[in-house]
């Protein structure tokens, strides 16, 4: 398995909370125990794909120091930062994330039935991003807990959600499985969809969480 969707797997099961009336730390019944094919939604791109490896090696070297939440959660963010730049999702002049580029992106790789969906989820990740940006900016302790923005994070988080949830019919995999992660995303708003369809080689893969 590539990278990417290992990160995205580890992702969701890290970001796992309870909801207001469902317990999201535990998997409903009828759980898949693999990442079900769903959905081949075009986000995270190929582009950022292709730039994940060495982003990863620069920020996630190994070392024998011991890990804390305070220093994998600024790594997750420097990783993230660094695919945007790389694949020129932030203006390298002003650090303002490009819309136009990301949105440019997804359409380059999506059929014509994304386009209410891309666009409804850009609108509404972007609000969520300016939001959080004028939270950070308004917060003393943002600059002593990381060097990298969670901007972009937060960004990938949101959009790969939306774009799932709103995965076209022609597209979107109606498999009983299927339907479980998606109403189990729908409650629990902190866990991310599995990896884009072609994102998943063939063969054995590990499970989205251990029941």
């Amino acid at each position: 398995m590539s990278p990417l969707p290992v990160v995205l797997i580890a992702f969701s099961v890290l970001g796992v909370v309870r909801a207001d009336s469902v317990d999201c730390s535990k998997p409903p019944k009828g759980w898949p125990r693999q990442p079900p094919n769903c959905c081949d939604q075009p986000y995270p791109s190929d582009e950022m794909r292709k730039h994940l490896v060495s982003c990863i090696r620069q920020f996630v070297a190994p070392t024998s120091a011991v890990l804390t939440e305070k220093s994998i959660r600024e790594r997750r963010s420097c990783v993230e930062e660094c695919v945007y730049r790389s694949a020129g999702f932030i203006n390298k002049d002003d650090n303002v994330l490009q819309r136009e580029a990301i949105e440019k992106q997804l359409q380059s790789v999506a059929g014509k039935s994304w386009g209410k969906a891309i666009t409804a989820s850009l609108d509404a990740c972007f609000k969520e991003a300016e939001e959080l940006e004028d939270s950070d900016s308004a917060s003393s302790s943002v600059e002593e807990e990381s060097s990298c923005s969670s901007i972009p994070e937060r960004l990938t988080f949101c959009l790969s959600r939306n774009l799932f949830l709103n995965c076209p019919e022609d597209v979107w995999k109606n498999t009983q499985e299927c339907q479980i992660v998606k109403n189990r995303m729908e409650e629990c708003k902190q866990l991310l969809p599995p990896p884009p369809i072609r994102f998943i080689r063939p063969g054995p893969r590990p499970p989205i969480v251990e029941q």
